[in-house]
């Protein structure tokens, strides 16, 4: 990444005070080529209040990866442990959890809400929830598969349905109006649109960090 990038990410994140930046802001600071950048990233730090050593230790941590462990050790490993909800924020955005997940109580057409998961469930149940998409599937977002007459297939989960037609929203997060009168066959599947394995390259303080982002979502 040139120079100038990198000092445009920080610029954005102190007129946006936003933390989603978090490990590149802490890798700037940290680099050695540009005293201006270097200044200016911890100035960006300090300013949104990132701990900078829990970004340095997280993104450090090159022990066994989340998938090669067994799930039970993982679940007793992040409910000991606590990351860094910046680096969370970064990891839910990337892997892309927004496009289904809610994050407010008001969010319409999305998955399952995050907005009191906190205060639904705990933090080994909320681990296993990712680690185990298909143990429990939140009532009313059962995975639905369509087969149209025109041969397509559509996957997902029915966020509005009428009487001669309905909506479902896929694994993207994409949304599909159909008519009714064009599905051949309607199954409701026993799986969760979740894929299981989504974390399964993070380390455990990155699994830490994104459930720590998680339980702050509506506090």
């Amino acid at each position: 990444m040139s120079a100038d990038r990198r000092a445009a990410l920080v610029e954005a994140s102190v007129r946006t005070q936003s933390k989603v930046l978090a490990t590149s802001l802490v890798a700037a600071a940290d680099q050695q080529d540009d005293d201006v950048l270097r200044a200016a990233a911890h100035a960006a730090i300090a300013a949104l209040g990132i701990d900078a050593e829990a970004v340095r230790e997280i993104a450090a941590d090159t022990g066994p990866k989340v998938g090669a462990r067994p799930v039970n050790d993982v679940l007793k490993l992040v409910d000991a442990r606590r990351g860094d909800r910046a680096i969370g924020m970064e990891l839910f955005l990337a892997r892309k959890c927004v496009a289904c997940h809610a994050t407010g109580v008001d969010s319409a057409g999305l998955g399952p809400s995050l907005a009191n998961a906190a205060g639904i469930y705990n933090r080994q149940q909320l681990a296993q929830s990712v680690l185990q998409p298909n143990k429990s599937i939140a009532q009313g977002f059962a995975t639905t598969l369509l087969v149209l007459d025109d041969g397509r297939q559509l996957l997902g989960f029915v966020t509005n349905e009428g009487s001669t037609s309905l909506t479902l929203r896929d694994g993207q997060g994409l949304e599909h109006a159909v008519d009714k009168a064009m599905i051949e066959d309607r199954k409701k599947l026993p799986t969760s649109i979740m894929p299981e394995g989504l974390v399964a390259d993070l380390t455990i303080g990155q699994f830490a960090s994104l459930l720590d982002f998680i339980e702050s979502i509506g506090k």
